[in-house]
């Protein structure tokens, strides 16, 4: 239904879904099918928004050699028909937690995203804190979404880092430590990027509880 750019390398794209789509959650996942050229691609992408009219969105990053990808940042018009898997995951919001920290590395932040969009708009308000790890200037995605909502919510902090170059006035320089998060205090943590990123968190808040 539409299509926004959200980073340099990151479309957003609306999808109006048929009555199938039942009882799906912002940060679940589906598998996205999509027929070029006689073969039938597929991806998993995260909910980042679920819709009461039917609708929702997925953000689909460029992956270097990635086919499905980059046809569908190229060529995927408003009016296209798509396939989606039925939605699945567990990852869900912390919502006795008093404090969360959210880790994202990469697309890492979209299935992220979905769950902060929807705990803020439901009226979570204990403090929350998200790190977004990028390479370099122009992948931090939905930036000026991140910070309206940081305006509109006094208890949302996030800030950017930049492990591929040095920062500038927006961003802050590095791979993930603890000496970035050591003093946040937070009672839930949800953190999603590539396998070894996760797990350097997992290891870090393991040893601080």
């Amino acid at each position: 239904a539409a299509r926004r750019w959200v980073a340099e390398d990151m479309l957003a794209i609306n999808l109006r879904c048929n009555a199938n789509a039942q009882d799906w959650r912002a940060g679940q996942h589906v598998q996205l099918y999509w027929s070029q050229q006689g073969a039938r691609l597929s991806r998993s992408y995260s909910l980042t928004a679920v819709h009461a009219n039917g609708r929702i969105e997925l953000a689909i990053k460029r992956q270097p050699g990635g086919k499905l990808s980059g046809l569908l940042l190229d060529e995927l018009r408003p009016g296209v028909r798509v396939e989606l898997s039925q939605a699945s995951g567990e990852l869900i919001w912390p919502e006795q937690a008093q404090g969360v920290l959210l880790l994202a590395a990469g697309s890492g932040i979209t299935p992220l995203l979905g769950l902060l969009r929807a705990a803020l708009a439901q009226g979570y308000q204990a403090p929350v804190t998200l790190l977004h790890y990028v390479r370099q200037q122009g992948q931090q995605a939905f930036q000026r979404e991140l910070e309206h909502l940081q305006r509109r919510y006094p208890n949302l902090q996030v800030r950017w880092l930049l492990t591929g170059e040095a920062a500038d006035g927006t961003a802050k320089s590095g791979r993930f430590n603890s000496l970035q998060v050591d003093e946040i205090a937070c009672e839930g943590l949800l953190a999603c990027g590539p396998h070894g990123f996760v797990e350097q968190t997992r290891q870090w808040w393991h040893s601080s509880t």
